[in-house]
């Protein structure tokens, strides 16, 4: 019996390690449920806040956030028991059970630190962010600063989170979303870091301390210039307390009378410029933003108009400005925002042949359509939708004679300096010479193969620059805009550029060639950098290659890059690392 009873025990022994264990499994099970349940919950909430958000339903936005913050911090939660972490120490599926975790601690983090801005589109969208006489409420961006400093701090911690994460390890469900998250993040960063600085610094450029004026100029690229085009009309404003007003209104024309004075200048841009500084028409030859917003405002203040910044766009960011306004109408001509860059470069020259008309028809453009985009409804989403192309391509530009809020500017995309540091940046500047308007159809593209060995001092680089005249066979030569001011005898449809190339720090000179004959190029410096140059004639169908050689220090932390600018024809540009330490 003794025995019958021990064997009995045995029995009884297993059934109930058998019940413990189906019991751990099913809690194991029930737990992993759980988890799977809080994700599905959590990817329903995030598809019906971008769903909201691509509507640009602001209530809805700032309904969902909540939502989606909570299934987001409960599935971390879920993903933070002990359970789940007994996934994470097994092969092969524990690297996929940590990456949904880190996942959604990151969205968790993101959607609690975006929830406090939620609100304020709301607000700004009803048009709360103007007070009753129409000016801009400044005290929201008072408010808003520290949330959207928060924010991008947010931002750049959970992008060093996700960073680290082996995405090659993971299952393609999990390995999708991390990677969609990433990408957005890495977009989303530096727009949002801006965005929080040019919060914090609104106050004051719309006159929180006391008014700043403001010199606005609208480059015409249809007649190149370094830093973007032809200065063709100008606005003066004014903002006190977030009031706007326009000062003033008139053609570049108006403002030749008066030379700008260029003595301030550094004295590497008045020897490699010189006179050319001194014009309205010609002074913003250099793609150093800096340096033209300066002589704008030392030339406003010899016309007694002394102004605190300067903001320069182009035809595509008007056109960006009529996507939040609708069509505005001035001088008999109404732009939307699918014919204002066409108007601008190229109809209004055939549509309005006479320069007194043609010039009294585009201020009042101007002056119309940033009255109107100062005085709409500013929808979040449709401002950053309309403007962050325009800003990307360098087609607007701020310079600031505050000294603190121009050393910021120059760190973002809207100043327009080109760096005077080491390292492998390149800048091609085109300028017309041929007093026309033909840059409207030329194409440029930009090759640049920098070389890469770490074992060596130097580098052996290639800049590969092609032009191409596509003007059309016809062009309205009688308004005389498409003629060569410099050689009435030129071909019909020919056009004639000044090509300045901004090579690297200490870069030397090897060699160059125009469509493969030897060129001699002349040599300047600009900006510590060394600047080779020369004029580039354009028959109507010629498509012409330069190619320069040239030697360079080695400086491998800082990325090769190629400053674009910005052309009637989007440049095209790329940058192809050759590794040759041979």
């Amino acid at each position: 019996m003794a025995q019958s009873g021990r064997g009995g025990h045995r029995v009884l022994w297993s059934l109930l390690v058998a019940v413990i264990v189906l019991g751990a499994l099913a809690w194991l099970g029930l737990n992993w449920l759980s988890a799977y349940r809080s994700a599905e919950a959590f990817r329903t909430e995030i598809t019906g806040l971008q769903a909201s958000i691509t509507a640009r339903d602001w209530a809805a936005v700032t309904a969902s956030v909540p939502k989606a913050r909570e299934a987001s911090r409960t599935l971390a939660e879920a993903t933070e028991h002990p359970t789940w972490r007994l996934l994470q120490d097994l092969p092969v599926i524990g690297a996929n059970a940590t990456a949904v975790s880190e996942l959604a601690v990151a969205a968790s983090a993101l959607l609690t630190a975006a929830e406090p801005l939620t609100p304020y589109a709301q607000r700004i969208v009803d048009g709360e962010v103007r007070r009753p006489d129409g000016s801009i409420d400044l005290t929201m961006a008072v408010d808003v600063a520290p949330l959207m400093s928060r924010l991008a701090l947010v931002i750049d911690h959970e992008a060093d989170r996700l960073g680290r994460i082996d995405a090659s390890a993971l299952r393609p469900e999990v390995a999708e979303p991390l990677q969609q998250l990433r990408d957005e993040l890495a977009g989303a960063a530096p727009a949002v870091s801006t965005a929080a600085d040019l919060v914090t610094r609104v106050p004051a450029l719309l006159g929180a301390d006391g008014e700043r004026r403001w010199l606005v100029l609208l480059q015409n690229p249809a007649e190149a210039r370094g830093t973007g085009g032809f200065p063709g009309a100008y606005v003066t404003l004014a903002a006190r307390d977030g009031a706007i007003s326009v000062v003033s209104a008139g053609k570049s024309g108006d403002l030749n009378a008066r030379p700008i004075p260029s003595s301030g200048a550094p004295a590497d841009s008045q020897l490699l410029w010189g006179d050319f500084l001194t014009q309205w028409n010609t002074f913003n030859l250099s793609p150093h933003f800096p340096l033209t917003g300066e002589l704008a405002a030392e030339g406003m203040a010899a016309r007694g108009q002394g102004v605190d910044g300067v903001l320069a766009v182009d035809p595509r960011t008007v056109a960006a400005m009529l996507e939040v306004t609708g069509p505005v109408s001035a001088g008999g001509v109404t732009l939307t925002a699918e014919n204002a860059e066409r108007f601008f470069t190229v109809d209004s020259y055939a549509e309005l042949p006479d320069l007194a008309e043609r010039d009294q028809v585009t201020v009042a453009l101007v002056g119309a359509v940033l009255q109107a985009f100062l005085s709409a409804s500013w929808d979040p989403v449709l401002l950053a939708d309309a403007l962050t192309e325009p800003i990307a391509q360098g087609r607007m530009r701020v310079w600031s004679d505050d000294p603190a809020e121009q050393e910021w500017l120059v760190t973002t995309p809207v100043g327009g300096a080109v760096p005077n540091g080491k390292g492998s940046v390149v800048a091609v500047a085109f300028n017309n010479a041929a007093g026309n308007k033909m840059d409207a159809f030329v194409a440029t593209s930009v090759d640049y193969q920098p070389g890469r060995c770490a074992t060596s001092p130097t580098q052996q680089s290639e800049l590969a620059i092609t032009l191409r005249n596509d003007a059309p066979l016809d062009l309205p030569l009688e308004s005389g805009n498409y003629s060569r001011a410099d050689d009435p005898t030129a071909p019909e449809g020919s056009t004639k550029l000044l090509m300045h190339v901004y090579a690297p720090v200490d870069a030397v000179f090897g060699s160059a060639t125009i469509d493969g004959q030897p060129l001699e190029l002349f040599l300047g410096e600009e900006q510590g950098r060394p600047v080779w140059w020369t004029y580039v004639t354009l028959d109507r169908g010629q498509e012409r290659a330069v190619v320069i050689d040239f030697e360079e220090p080695t400086v491998l932390g800082v990325e090769p890059t190629v400053l674009p600018q910005a052309m009637v024809i989007d440049e095209m540009v790329s940058v192809r690392p050759v590794t040759d330490c041979a």
